[in-house]
């Protein structure tokens, strides 16, 4: 009779393991997955999680000019 979490255990410790198939972005590229910490909008710069408006400030990014 096995663990009844074994299976559970097991499949975070191969998520843990298996190589994610993500994109390498540079930093300042717009990551059009993550959502801004902030307001939730997308895209946001990477690597710091926010989107233009909440990282650089809205007058600065009027038109999408970021």
């Amino acid at each position: 009779m096995s663990h009844p979490f074994r299976k559970q255990r097991r499949a975070k410790r191969q998520e843990r393991t298996e190589p994610r198939d993500e994109r390498r972005l540079s930093d300042g590229d717009k990551d059009w997955e993550t959502p801004c910490v902030n307001c939730g909008q997308v895209p946001t710069v990477h690597p710091t999680g926010l989107c233009g408006p909440c990282c650089f400030g809205s007058a600065d990014t009027v038109g999408g000019n970021w």
